[in-house]
């Protein structure tokens, strides 16, 4: 493959740093030199992945190897988070940009009409701890069983099993999508009173919830209902929600902790104005502008 990216001699390499993207970012590097290499990071998964493997965690020096000679031999590095750039600048001291996906406005979804009977939640994506999103729900339906409330959930992309999931949280209905269009998931999730998201807690998902940021909070964005970020206080989920005040940052796993957290969830109601300021300040068109300048900085210009 390497050998037939060469023969079309493009004005530059653009491989993103996940899995075997890693081996044929290194093999650019050494065999397309006069090629400008441009690398993107969602993840490190020498420092995430890798590291919380049973099977595998004695390799992780070796990914860590290949993964450091990757972003050296680039000529330039996208991350996700500012959490991330400060991250390779201290550990192998790498100028990178930050860069995340482009949304051009925030659709038009219908208004949620709270009721005095119902609390619907909904969550897209992965789950990234079982053990932790469990205590949420374990939480949430004795909170709305205090109140006598009915629980609906919403889970699309879910990949727990039905079971796991009512035996947990213990709905009094619930809808599993397996995967759905992002367009109309937002107005799907626009039906809730509030969306969840989460970043572990445990010790080992510290470089991991510090420098990735959740992919679905750009849809969550456009979604505009409150966000619960159940997460600790020091990862970049909680500092976005936190600093444009799109919901409530719950940094426990405690039942009483939860409790309060959604308690205040429910009764939030994040103006449109702070949406629309995340959306242009950290969706918008910078980041096509972020990624032009990469692609170029150390290629030849399109005419």
């Amino acid at each position: 493959m390497v050998a037939r990216v060469k023969q079309e001699n493009y004005d530059a390499h653009w491989v993103v740093a996940m899995n075997e993207g890693i081996v044929v970012g290194n093999l650019l590097a050494n065999e397309a030199r006069g090629t400008c290499l441009h690398v993107s990071v969602q993840d490190d998964q020498a420092g995430w992945m890798w590291a919380r493997s049973r099977r595998y965690k004695w390799m992780a020096w070796m990914v860590h190897w290949q993964w450091n000679k990757l972003l050296r031999s680039a000529n330039s590095v996208d991350v996700t988070s500012e959490g991330m750039r400060r991250y390779y600048l201290n550990r192998i001291g790498i100028e990178t940009a930050v860069a995340h996906v482009y949304v051009e406005r925030l659709p038009i979804v219908r208004d949620r009409r709270p009721t005095t009977t119902t609390v619907k939640v909904g969550h897209i994506g992965s789950v990234y701890n079982q053990e932790d999103f469990s205590a949420f729900l374990r939480a949430l339906r004795a909170w709305t069983s205090k109140r006598q409330l009915k629980l609906e959930l919403l889970m699309i992309g879910f990949s727990g099993t039905a079971e796991w999931l009512r035996e947990n949280a213990r709905p009094d209905t619930d809808e599993i999508i397996q995967a759905m269009v992002e367009s109309a998931a937002i107005q799907r999730l626009a039906e809730c009173d509030f969306v969840y998201a989460m970043y572990p807690f445990k010790r080992s998902a510290r470089i991991f919830r510090q420098t990735s940021l959740p992919t679905k909070l750009s849809t969550y964005v456009q979604v505009q209902r409150p966000i619960l970020a159940h997460t600790p206080a020091d990862s970049t989920l909680a500092e976005l929600v936190g600093r444009f005040e799109l919901g409530v940052v719950a940094d426990a796993l405690d039942e009483p902790t939860l409790f309060s957290a959604i308690e205040r969830i429910v009764k939030s109601d994040p103006a449109r104005a702070a949406f629309e300021m995340t959306r242009d300040t950290i969706f918008g068109r910078n980041n096509v502008e972020t990624i032009r300048d990469c692609l170029w900085g150390a290629a030849k210009p399109p005419v």
